[in-house]
């Protein structure tokens, strides 16, 4: 992971029953080693959201994405509260579960 400024920790909420797309047949491989995202809805624009790729306690790995995405998702956490909502760890769509 990578070290930087601490950012204020923020309580991150499970989501609240919504429908997900269905699962593709091809699931890419980050969507098998990442079935979570931690999703920021916009406090603003309903359905509008970024959502990064995390485990199930919601850790995003820094070091796993495009600098684009680390600029978003970092973004998005100073914003909680002000332009975002609390994120919650969603399903991922696409994501394989075993049965």
């Amino acid at each position: 992971m990578v070290e930087g400024p601490s950012l204020p920790d923020i309580e991150i909420t499970a989501c609240a029953s919504r429908t997900f797309q269905e699962p593709e047949m091809n699931a890419s491989p980050s969507a098998s080693r990442n079935p979570f995202v931690l999703r920021f809805a916009s406090l603003f624009a309903e359905g509008r959201a970024l959502a990064f790729p995390c485990d199930a306690q919601g850790r995003v790995d820094l070091d796993a994405l495009p600098e684009r995405a680390r600029g978003n998702y970092l973004f998005a956490r100073a914003l909680v509260g002000r332009d975002f909502a609390v994120p919650c760890v969603c399903p991922a769509a696409g994501a394989m579960f075993a049965s």
